[in-house]
């Protein structure tokens, strides 16, 4: 009888030093799982503001485009408004109700 308590004994101590030996693998594991989701989130975290210097970037850039786009517009129209004589012609109109106020 004792013999078969004592064998009870060892198969349950051996049952719980394999218990110990597969937590001690499931915590390596799931140290090793946090090691790389912290090391994919720092790379996400590197890529997003590589993408919001870029996006700065790339926003001045279109701002100083269109205010490119916008100075070369008003110089031609400007060009234009003097081609036409349009100047000229308000200078007229103007010069014209002058006079026909200072004849009324």
């Amino acid at each position: 009888m004792a013999e078969m308590l004592q064998d009870l004994l060892n198969s349950i101590y051996t049952r719980i030093a394999q218990l110990g030996q597969a937590i001690q693998g499931l915590k390596t594991s799931l140290d090793g799982l946090n090691q790389n989701i912290e090391q994919k989130i720092s790379n996400l975290n590197a890529k997003l503001k590589e993408f919001s210097v870029e996006i700065d970037t790339t926003k001045g850039k279109h701002i100083d485009v269109l205010r490119e786009i916008g100075e070369g517009t008003k110089r031609e129209l400007v060009k234009i408004q003097e081609g036409l004589g349009l100047d000229s012609l308000a200078t007229l109109i103007s010069n014209l109700e002058e006079f026909e106020g200072r004849i009324l």
